[in-house]
């Protein structure tokens, strides 16, 4: 008999998926509103500080000496840090405040906030949280709660009931929206519980202006490529090119891209996913792994000793480092990677499933094209989408090669036409279309160096992200030779090795190659030969003991914990030890494995003790993998173009 849940959605599908839509879009829709709709009050306490401009310092120009509703006549929110906050260093993340301008009782005009309050002295910040992404974390919970009511059992079918070859598309919907919400669920409770913060705007203020000033006067040379402001100009044109229009801009965006852009993401993710794998269980787990790691897992970095690596911790809801990769991961905030991100992963899903025909191709070609306008270094994904193009074309470039040619060509030229603006824009500032606005900055207009290679690039994103590094590589060796192997190569491989050599590589361990570190995470659940044995009691053991130690070995306190027992440690210095102690906790495991490797001689265990090894090198011996994986990449690639030109029956790639 039909569930009552299975009948009403049966009967109401339309207005079901309607209502998710609505609940999906929700926490975009509610932050416009607010804040174009702030409150009309505000309850100031006594010790707030008021001030002159809407611009706290920290010593006021007055105290309101009791607590008081006042009418709002503007309000402003504003990024703010304190001179003196971590020792006047840089720090990549600043409060947001909101200032509000009342009237005193005495007739005078002055700026308030109620997170700021005069104590010892000085001003200082004195936030709860972020009330208004509470809405957002309910309509999220709703969302998880009516996706479980519609369609019930909807774990049971994916675990224990697992349907294979495209049965149940809406099993599969249903799954993509389940991981939608819990992303915006996990994001809107942390938001909610922790401090008012943003990532600083350095880079975003620099494309909100060009933005703005793509439709009004220009003041100067435009130091970042065209695509993305092209795409924020509408934002622009609504809230103006002054600081207070920036900043609310740069919360529009931000929630945008958090809540709905990187979502979308996940979701054309999980489609490729589900290509490759043919497995829902994986699938779900991969996705459900790739949006809990920005809360638990954080780069560790020591600049001043050159090293670098992970810590599995929980997030801390003060203002911190973490917040900052948290912001970074998540794609809370206003800079390109978000936009650059989605473009690439939609060239990937259209080149996959419609690489057929010239006008698709054309159409893809022209997504990458905006994709390299909005990020140059896509440029990097070229390789990938040519191959996908030969694959998925094999048979006619076979037949006629002048067919071959031609698509190359048009392919060529479309995507120069769609990149025409940057020359534009190079040729007005420069005088050159191949000068390109990198050449304003300091430091990055050297590009990709040798020196800084050697510097510490080899080492500082495997490092900093070793977790995904050793379990996709891993699974990369042990992938058969063929279509998807070469595709997650050429995903993952060359956007790294060339970070790895920027002479601004230190300036971010995930954004840069926020792409590549999700196809790491595509390839760790694609190794069909490994993932597809029959595991028993001693690959289940192995499995669950491997995640147990790893968790330990790259977890603060439990290092904390066995510093106090080692011998000898003065001997070490910190990282060093750090080291030592994670390779022994790795160790035993390993031992484990392997013993069971030559008891049974499954491919099961030697990957558990590949992934192991790999977790236990430092970061410049893992970085060596790479080449080794490209070089693989390229025969793969050689051998498809070589099965196209040649007569020989050749090896089908297409599952």
């Amino acid at each position: 008999m039909e569930s009552a849940s299975g009948s009403f959605y049966g009967r109401n599908r339309q207005f079901c998926l309607i209502l998710l839509a609505v609940l999906f879009l929700f926490p975009f829709l509610y932050t416009v509103c607010e804040s174009v709709l702030p409150p009309k009050k505000a309850l100031l306490l006594e010790q707030t500080p008021w001030f002159a401009a809407p611009q706290p310092k920290a010593v006021p120009d007055g105290v309101l000496e009791q607590a008081r509703e006042f009418p709002i006549l503007e309000r402003r929110r504003i990024a703010y840090l304190p001179p003196d906050f971590n020792g006047g260093q840089h720090f990549p993340v600043d409060f947001v405040l909101d200032m509000y301008r009342v009237r005193l009782p005495s007739g005078q005009e002055v700026w308030c906030s109620p997170d700021l309050v005069f104590h010892q002295g000085q001003t200082q910040i004195y936030t709860f949280g972020q009330y208004r992404f509470l809405p957002a974390l309910f309509s999220a919970l709703l969302g998880l709660l009516l996706i479980l009511f519609f369609r019930r059992g909807l774990f049971r079918e994916i675990f224990w009931r697992e349907k294979r070859d495209g049965e149940d598309r809406e099993l599969f919907l249903f799954l993509i929206l389940f991981l939608l919400f819990l992303k915006q669920f996990l994001l809107s409770l942390y938001l909610s519980a922790g401090e008012c913060v943003q990532a600083r705007l350095i880079d975003e203020s620099c494309y909100l202006k060009i933005g703005y000033e793509l439709f009004h006067t220009v003041t100067g040379k435009w130091n970042y490529p065209v695509g993305y402001p092209l795409l924020i100009a509408g934002v622009m044109a609504v809230t103006g090119g002054s600081f207070a229009g920036i900043q609310q801009a740069s919360e529009w965006i931000s929630v945008f891209n958090g809540f709905l852009l990187f979502p979308a993401v996940y979701a054309l993710l999980g489609v490729i996913l589900y290509r490759f794998t043919l497995s829902l269980r994986r699938t779900f787990l991969i996705l459900l792994a790739l949006i809990l790691i920005p809360f638990f897992v954080f780069p560790c970095e020591n600049f001043t000793a050159n090293d670098y690596t992970q810590w599995i911790d929980i997030p801390l809801l003060t203002i911190s480092y973490k917040s900052y990769y948290i912001r970074m991961w998540t794609s809370l905030n206003a800079l390109s990677d978000p936009s650059s991100v989605f473009f690439v992963l939609l060239c990937i899903f259209l080149a996959l499933f419609r690489g057929r025909g010239i006008r698709n191709l054309l159409l893809i070609s022209a997504l990458f094209g905006f994709s390299c306008l909005v990020r140059l270094n896509n440029i990097f994904f070229s390789p990938l989408l040519a191959y996908l193009f030969l694959m998925a074309n094999r048979e006619t470039y076979r037949e006629s090669k002048k067919t071959f040619f031609r698509d190359i060509f048009s392919c060529a030229f479309v995507f120069l036409l769609v990149f025409s603006p940057q020359f534009f824009v190079n040729y007005r500032d420069f005088s050159s279309i191949w000068i390109f606005p990198y050449v304003l900055h300091e430091a990055a207009n050297a590009g990709f160096e040798v020196g800084s290679l050697l510097g510490g690039g080899m080492k500082y994103y495997t490092s900093c992200n070793q977790l995904l590094f050793s379990f996709g590589c891993a699974s990369l060796f042990f992938m058969k030779k063929g279509f998807f192997r070469t595709v997650l190569i050429l995903w993952i491989v060359p956007l790294v090795l060339f970070f790895s050599g920027y002479v601004c590589f230190s300036a971010n361990p995930v954004r840069f190659i926020l792409p590549s570190l999700l196809g790491l995470g595509c390839a760790a659940g694609c190794c069909q030969d490994v993932l597809e044995e029959e595991w028993g009691k001693r690959e289940w053991g192995s499995f669950f003991f491997l995640l147990f130690c790893t968790i330990a070995s790259f977890n603060p306190y439990v290092h904390e914990f066995l510093e106090g027992f080692f011998p000898g440690k003065k001997l070490f210095g910190a990282f060093t030890l750090w080291c030592v102690i994670k390779g022994l906790i790795l160790f035993v495991p390993l031992l484990l494995v392997l013993y069971f490797f030559t008891r049974t001689r499954k491919k099961t265990f030697l990957y558990f003790g590949t992934v192991l090894f790999f977790l236990m090198l430092p970061g410049e011996a893992l970085w060596f993998v790479l080449p080794v994986l490209l070089v693989m990449g390229a025969a793969d690639f050689a051998r498809g173009i070589f099965g196209i030109f040649s007569q020989r029956s050749q090896e089908d790639f297409s599952r």
